[in-house]
């Protein structure tokens, strides 16, 4: 079960959290990745694997024009967060799938 986390890796994320107060939104950052998030990658992973890549390529690119790249969507620097995490630069590069652009 995929459940988000915010960690300070300095003093000065640390500080940030607590002066955002960015851990009050683990619930639904968590929700919004597990719902939106997953299920999507999920769909690019089965195509990689059922051998048909333009597929894969074509259900990426959807995924970050939608999550990431519209200025409507919600949650952009967390679904960031999450793909780079979910599917790291090595994966990307195997299965020519473009890296999201930092929001």
């Amino acid at each position: 079960m995929w459940q988000w986390e915010v960690t300070g890796r300095t003093r000065r994320g640390t500080g940030t959290i607590a002066i955002l107060k960015l851990d009050q939104n683990i619930d639904t950052i968590s929700d919004h990745v597990r719902n939106n998030i997953l299920p999507r990658v999920e769909l690019v992973e089965r195509s990689t694997g059922a051998g048909n890549p333009q597929q894969a390529v074509l259900d990426w690119n959807a995924l970050l024009s939608d999550c990431i790249e519209s200025p409507r969507a919600e949650l952009r620097g967390p679904t960031f967060c999450a793909l780079e995490y979910l599917v790291p630069s090595s994966t990307r590069q195997q299965n020519l799938l473009r890296s999201p652009l930092r929001p």
